[in-house]
């Protein structure tokens, strides 16, 4: 897919990235706003640390997915399935040897935080009542 600014891929579009780094920034300080003072504090902490970068990408892969995936799952156990895919992904660019690719074993890592993520989310209502 080509981006906006002419380049060939907004994977590769310094434009792009940029401008999904900083929605990325901002929905992670939209959610320490949300959160408790401690928690807040922590997700400080984290983006100040060096895996900024993994939140950052977990946090893209994040958006697309909910872009691509709007519902996500109607139960746990279909919530499960799906974590149970992307980890097949991710062993698979393992066995292949592929680190940085387009499916490799960042990208695919990234999208099971992101599956993670989600199921934590639609389990927080239980939680809550």
């Amino acid at each position: 897919m080509s981006c906006p600014h002419g380049n060939r891929s907004t994977e590769t579009c310094l434009h792009c990235l940029r401008g999904a780094r900083d929605a990325a920034m901002r929905e992670l300080a939209a959610y320490a706003r949300r959160c408790g003072e401690l928690e807040a504090q922590l997700c400080r902490r984290l983006v100040e640390r060096p895996d900024r970068e993994a939140l950052l990408l977990v946090l893209r892969e994040l958006r697309s997915a909910r872009l691509k995936h709007p519902h996500f799952a109607v139960n746990v156990e279909e919530a499960l399935a799906v974590l149970g895919a992307e980890y097949g992904e991710v062993a698979a660019a393992v066995l292949h040897n592929d680190v940085q690719g387009e499916h490799g074993v960042i990208r695919e890592a990234a999208q099971v935080a992101a599956v993670a993520i989600r199921i934590i989310e639609m389990n927080l209502p239980a939680m809550e009542g």
